[in-house]
């Protein structure tokens, strides 16, 4: 069965359409999901030279490290530990439970150990901590991976 021209190229301009509309469907799915195009916003680093003002009495403080959240720990030897604060399964913002002593994503119900070990699914990858320097009074936060 011979196909019309007219048939012929209504698929073609169809085809186009399709071809046209693909990569704006991506540029905007990487747009509000940015793990979808295997980047990371990096943010320098968070600087402060009192970091007891942050902590308020308590061992922990949020951080923002650029447009991304990450907690800084206080251990009783006083040294820092700092982890980023985005779930590794979906990128949701976590919130620190410390009555658990566990991180939980309101998004698809993971939770995090406060090691930053999975404790329950969906994640199957721990937290990033973060490069933390402390020294003359003054705490780093990197954020790049240690």
């Amino acid at each position: 069965m011979a196909t019309s021209r007219r048939t012929f190229l209504q698929r073609i301009l169809n085809g186009l359409g399709i071809a046209a509309i693909a990569p704006v469907a991506y540029a905007g799915a990487v747009y509000l999901y940015p793990p979808l195009a295997g980047r990371k916003t990096r943010a320098a680093q968070f600087t402060t030279d009192e970091p007891e003002k942050l902590f308020h009495g308590k061992n922990y403080a949020t951080i923002k490290l650029g447009d991304k959240d990450a907690i800084l720990f206080k251990k009783p030897d006083n040294t820092f530990e700092a982890m980023s604060l985005q779930c590794t399964h979906a990128g949701c913002t976590l919130l620190w439970q410390e009555q658990d002593n566990q991180f939980h994503c309101r998004c698809h119900g993971g939770i995090f150990r406060r090691d930053g070990s999975v404790a329950a699914a969906p994640p199957t990858q721990p937290l990033e901590h973060l490069t933390v320097r402390h020294s003359d009074g003054i705490v780093t936060v990197i954020d790049k991976a240690i």
